[in-house]
């Protein structure tokens, strides 16, 4: 059930039945229509369409055969709850898989532009199928629209930015923005050429913010007092204490170790200094890529100036 039906038609127009019995009327340019090839869309005969289309028509395979074992799971459960015993588990992924490729939307223009109206981020598999279904190079060109944002974000530093945005609290414009500040200033100043240097610049910036993260909780924990019990709260607890004793620990393993007020000032230096390395060992293999392009680029200047001289000399 997971193939695609591939049409290969020679030639661009198709004579009507009158033309292609008239060699003469078509001029000598035949155009013949081959019959339709069944290509499992994971076998390397499925390349013929492409390597794109054909890594594309994988992915969408393996999406669709989740989301079908998934629900073939639910619909078992549902029928061994209300029915009796469930329906085999082959003949019912089988059913459900034909649904999914026949099932076709009402309107697939208001499909089409539905999904193209989503914001990038939030577009899956499951739309790339929906809209493959309907038109497959509709499919393919909004693939390569997804690369295509992908990349903006890589080079622009908002790929890179999101790791520190992982609660949405933290989604905040203007910690971004300082993000992008941060690394717009190392761009200008390195001007790196390719995605590895783009890479080591993000390194970089991250480091760096994560030095003032962990900077900023190291002053905090140094010079200001911590938050301490109240008197009347361990004399509570005192109080307390005998009475809950025998359930005092839930089950477990082991136990979560404490931290005292000099251990967790430690631990934020440390990190500081870990942020501070990292940086800087970015910084030094960004220059390291730097040193050897040069080096490389003075021998080739000066093999050439020795064919130069050879030439003329001769």
């Amino acid at each position: 059930m997971s193939e695609n039906i591939l049409k290969v038609v020679a030639g661009t127009d198709v004579p009507d039945d009158d033309a292609a019995t008239s060699p003469a009327s078509s001029g000598g340019d035949f155009t013949e229509e081959l019959p339709l090839l069944r290509i499992d869309a994971t076998s390397f005969d499925a390349r013929m369409a492409g390597v794109e289309s054909c890594s594309v028509a994988r992915e969408l395979a393996k999406h669709w055969c989740s989301v079908t074992a998934f629900e073939v799971e639910q619909e078992q459960m549902r029928q061994a709850r209300e029915i009796g015993p469930p329906e085999d588990e082959d003949k019912l992924f089988n059913k459900r898989w034909l649904e999914k490729c026949t099932r076709r939307h009402p309107d697939p223009d208001e499909l089409v532009e539905f999904i193209k109206r989503k914001a990038s981020r939030f577009i899956n598999w499951g739309d790339i199928g929906t809209l493959w279904k309907e038109s497959p190079a509709e499919g393919i060109e909004l693939w390569r629209a997804l690369r295509l944002e992908a990349r903006d974000e890589f080079f622009s530093g908002h790929y890179g930015a999101r790791a520190f945005e992982s609660a949405g609290y933290m989604h905040e414009a203007y910690t971004r923005a300082q993000y992008l500040a941060v690394r717009d200033g190392l761009v200008d100043e390195w001007k790196p050429k390719g995605a590895t240097e783009f890479i080591l610049i993000d390194q970089m910036t991250q480091a760096y913010v994560m030095q003032l993260h962990w900077l900023e909780k190291a002053m905090r924990r140094s010079q200001t007092a911590p938050r301490t019990e109240t008197h009347e709260y361990l004399e509570w607890k005192r109080y307390r204490r005998a009475e809950a004793k025998a359930n005092q620990w839930d089950k477990g393993y082991w136990d979560i170790p404490y931290q005292h007020e000099a251990v967790a000032v430690e631990q934020a230096f440390r990190l500081v200094d870990l942020c501070m390395k990292t940086f800087q060992r970015a910084a030094r293999q960004l220059a390291n890529i730097r040193l050897v392009r040069a080096k490389t680029a003075r021998l080739k200047r000066r093999d050439k100036m020795k064919v130069i001289k050879g030439v003329r000399v001769a």
